[in-house]
C-alpha cells in the first residue's frame, strides 16, 4: 500500500467518524429542529458510509483474493452511487432551508433533481457491466474508462441546479448561511476539477465533507430569530386547532363543572416537563383523594396551557378555582398568562420541571412544594408578578447568558434520556462560549443606562436558569423587583461573573454588575434590532423593546401547609 493511500485511508477515517458524531448529535435534537434539520442528518449518516467504503475500495485495491474482487467492485460502486445519493440530498436540504423561511418551494426543483438523479444511477448500474466509468485490470486495480467524465455529469447538473436555486431566493437567506450552503457547491466543484486532472487522493469526499461541517457550524451556532419565531408561532396555532377540534375535552369539562363543591381543584399537567416520572406520581396521588372536585387536564404541545387554561375558566366560571401548575417554570407562567383576572384564583406550583426556579425564593422551605397533599391544604397569600408588553412572568424576566442557555437547553432536550441535568450541563457551556453583546439601552424607575451587559435581569424571584443567583432570597411581595445589570466583560470576566452569580454570595454578585430594586424597566437595543426575552424560561423573539413593571401583590399563589410566609 502506497503512502498516498494511507494517508487518504487515515483522513477519510476520521472524516467518518466526525459525519458520525455530527449526525447523532443531529439525532438528539431532532424534536427541536425544523425539516431542514433531519435532512442534513441523513446527508451526514450517507457520507459517513461513502467514506467508509472507499477506504475499503482502497485496502482491497490490488487484493487478487475472491473477497478482494468483490470488496473493490462493491466498493467502488457505492462510493460512485452515494455521490450521487448525497448531491440529491444536498437539493432537498437546500429547499428545506428555504421553505425554513417561510417560503413555499414549487415542486419542479424537487422533480428535476430526481429526475437527474434516477438517471444517473441507471447509467452507473449499467457501467458496472461495461468498461464505460471505470474497470479493474487482472491485479485488481482501478483503472478509468473511456465515458468516465459521464460519471460526473448527473452530479455537476444536479450541484449547477442546487446553485441556481440558491441564486434564485438569496434573499430569503442570511449572510452565514449563505456562506455555508455555497461551500456545498465550491468545494466539491475545485475537488472535482482537481480529481479529475490529476487522480489521488480522493479530493472531492473530503470537499464534502469540509462543506457539510460547514452546514453544521451555521446550522448549531446562528440560528435565525424569525425562523424559530415562525415555527413556535405554528406549533402554537396546530395546539389550537388541536383542542378547538377536541370535543371529548369539552364534554369532560361540561361535565366536570357540575360537581358539587363550590371549589374547584384543576390540575394542569405537563407531561413534557423535565422529571416525567414526577408527573406519573402526581396522577397516582390524586387518584387517591376522597374529594369529587379534583380535575386533572394534560397539556398536548408548545405553550397549550394558555390556550387550556382560558377553557377551564370559561367552562367552571363562577366557582372558586384553586389552579396546580403541575410542570416547569414555564407550565407555570403560561397558565398564569391565559387567565384574564388574575385576583379571582388561587394558582399553586407543583414543580415537575428541571430548575423550577421561583420557589428558591422560599429559601429551605422549597422542598415542600414537592408534596402535593401539603399544597392542597396550604393557604393563598398575594404575592408579586411582572407584567410586561410581551407576556406576564413570575419569576423573572432576563436578557443574555440565560437567555442562550434556554435556548441551548431546548436544543438538548431529548439527552434527558441520559439523566435528567444532562441538557442543562451541556447547554450551560454552550452558553458560556457565546460572547456577543450588543449595546443595550437601559431604563430602570426612569433613570436611563447604556452599555454591553452579558446578563441583564429583572426579578422578582432570586435565581434563573436554576443555578444564577441575582438577588436575596425572600423578597418576592415588596412591590419591588431586583435588577442586575452584569459588568461588561469577555472569556475570563464571563466566567467569574457566572461563578460569582452561582455562588449565591450576593456580594461578590454586586463586585460584577449594578444591583438595585425597581419597579419599572424598559430595554432595548441601541441600534432597534430585534431583541430575545426569557420570560420564566419561555423565550419571546423578534421584539425591539421589552417594558415590564411590577404589580404589586396582584396574584394569589398557594403556599404549602406549615410554611411561614417572610416576602
Amino acid at each position: 500500500m502506497t503512502t498516498i493511500q494511507l494517508i487518504q485511508i487515515y483522513l477519510e477515517l476520521w472524516s467518518a467518524v466526525l459525519c458520525a458524531v455530527f449526525a447523532v448529535s443531529l439525532f438528539i435534537i431532532r424534536k427541536e429542529e425544523p425539516k431542514s434539520t433531519r435532512t442534513l442528518r441523513h446527508i451526514f449518516f450517507l457520507m459517513m458510509i461513502l467514506l467508509i467504503a472507499d477506504v475499503f475500495a482502497i485496502y482491497y485495491r490490488g487484493n487478487t483474493t475472491t473477497v478482494g474482487w468483490w470488496a473493490t467492485r462493491i466498493s467502488n460502486y457505492l462510493v460512485f452511487a452515494l455521490f450521487i445519493v448525497v448531491s440529491m440530498f444536498s437539493i432537498a436540504f437546500l429547499l428545506e432551508t428555504i421553505g425554513d423561511h417561510g417560503r413555499k418551494i414549487p415542486r419542479r426543483w424537487a422533480f428535476v433533481m430526481g429526475v437527474i438523479g434516477l438517471v444517473s444511477l441507471i447509467l452507473l448500474t449499467i457501467s458496472q457491466f461495461t468498461d464505460w466509468y471505470y474497470y479493474f485490470d487482472e491485479t485488481n486495480h482501478y483503472t478509468r474508462g473511456s465515458w468516465y467524465l459521464l460519471s460526473n455529469v448527473g452530479p455537476v447538473v444536479i450541484i449547477s441546479l442546487y446553485l441556481a436555486c440558491m441564486i434564485y431566493y438569496h434573499k430569503m437567506l442570511g449572510t452565514f448561511e449563505t456562506l455555508a450552503l455555497a461551500s456545498y457547491v465550491v468545494f466539491p466543484a475545485i475537488a472535482t476539477v482537481i480529481q479529475t486532472l490529476n487522480y489521488g487522493i480522493g479530493y472531492v469526499n473530503i470537499a464534502l465533507v469540509l462543506s457539510a461541517l460547514m452546514l453544521f457550524g451555521q446550522r448549531m451556532s446562528s440560528r435565525s430569530q424569525a425562523v424559530r419565531e415562525a415555527r413556535l408561532r405554528i406549533a402554537l396555532e396546530r395546539a389550537k386547532r388541536g383542542h378547538a377540534d377536541d370535543e371529548m375535552l369539552d364534554e369532560r369539562m361540561r361535565r366536570a363543572s357540575l360537581g358539587k363543591g363550590n371549589i374547584k381543584h384543576i390540575f394542569i399537567v405537563n407531561p413534557f416537563a423535565g422529571v416525567a416520572t414526577k408527573v406519573e406520581e402526581l396522577r397516582e396521588i390524586i387518584a387517591r383523594l376522597p374529594e369529587d372536585d379534583y380535575f386533572v387536564f394534560t397539556t398536548r404541545g408548545p405553550k397549550s396551557e394558555t390556550q387550556l387554561i382560558r377553557r377551564v375558566m370559561h367552562y367552571f366560571e363562577g366557582y372558586k378555582l384553586r389552579i396546580y401548575c403541575c410542570g416547569g417554570s414555564g407550565t407555570l407562567r403560561n397558565v398564569i398568562e391565559g387567565i384574564d383576572d388574575l385576583s379571582k384564583v388561587e394558582i399553586g406550583f407543583y414543580p415537575c420541571g428541571l430548575s423550577n426556579d421561583f420557589l428558591k425564593v422560599f429559601g429551605e422551605d422549597e422542598e415542600t412544594f414537592h408534596h402535593i397533599e401539603n399544597l392542597i391544604d396550604g393557604e393563598a397569600i398575594p404575592i408579586d408578578y411582572i407584567r410586561t408588553n410581551h407576556g406576564i412572568a413570575l419569576n423573572a424576566l432576563s436578557i443574555g447568558k440565560d437567555q442562550r442557555l434556554m435556548d441551548a437547553f431546548e436544543r438538548y432536550r431529548a439527552l434527558s434520556r441520559m439523566g435528567y441535568r444532562m441538557p442543562y450541563f451541556m447547554a450551560v457551556v454552550q452558553s458560556m462560549f457565546h460572547t456577543g453583546m450588543k449595546e443595550y439601552e437601559i431604563e430602570v424607575d426612569g433613570k436611563t443606562y447604556t452599555g454591553r451587559h452579558p446578563e441583564v435581569i429583572f426579578g422578582n424571584g432570586c435565581v434563573i436558569a436554576g443555578l444564577f443567583h441575582f438577588a436575596p432570597k425572600g423578597r418576592y411581595r415588596d412591590g419591588y423587583a431586583s435588577v442586575f445589570m452584569a459588568d461588561k466583560s469577555r472569556y475570563i470576566g464571563t466566567w467569574r461573573t457566572a461563578l460569582a452569580l452561582m455562588s449565591s454570595d450576593m456580594d461578590r454578585v454586586s463586585e460584577r454588575g449594578f444591583m438595585g430594586n425597581a419597579e419599572t424597566f424598559k430595554i432595548r437595543h441601541k441600534d432597534g434590532s430585534p431583541i430575545a426575552i426569557n420570560l420564566d424560561g419561555e423565550i419571546e423573539y423578534g421584539y425591539t423593546e421589552c417594558e415590564a413593571s411590577v404589580v404589586h401583590q396582584g396574584l394569589n399563589f398557594i403556599i404549602p401547609k406549615e410554611v411561614e410566609s417572610h416576602g
